[in-house]
């Protein structure tokens, strides 16, 4: 059997709701870490990323640019309020024991 590790945040936006994100996802579009060690250093990252403070330009917005794929990138205007509501507000990590797959049928040579 192997552990697997789910990091859940909750941001500002989804409190009222009790809504919750996983931070693995946004990563590379998987689910779970295979260490808690990972699932940590992971949700570090994240929480600094959306919890840090920001500087604004006189019309309170500031420009962030972010890669959008195919070698594109988009710049966003995001004001205070914005920020505000992307905050983490709290976290939980998660653990489960799976086994591996186990084949139950299957055809060959078709």
């Amino acid at each position: 059997m192997k552990k697997q590790y789910l990091v859940m945040v909750q941001h500002e936006y989804q409190r009222e709701e009790n809504k919750w994100s996983n931070v693995r996802w946004f990563e590379d579009c998987h689910r779970y870490y295979t260490t808690k060690a990972d699932a940590m250093k992971a949700l570090k990252s994240y929480i600094a990323k959306h919890n840090k403070t920001f500087s604004y330009d006189q019309n309170g917005k500031r420009t962030e640019t972010n890669a959008i794929g195919g070698g594109f990138c988009a710049d966003l205007e995001i004001d205070k309020s914005m920020d505000d509501a992307d905050r983490v507000v709290a976290w939980k990590i998660k653990v489960r024991q799976v086994t591996d797959w186990e084949d139950v049928d299957s055809k060959t040579n078709i």
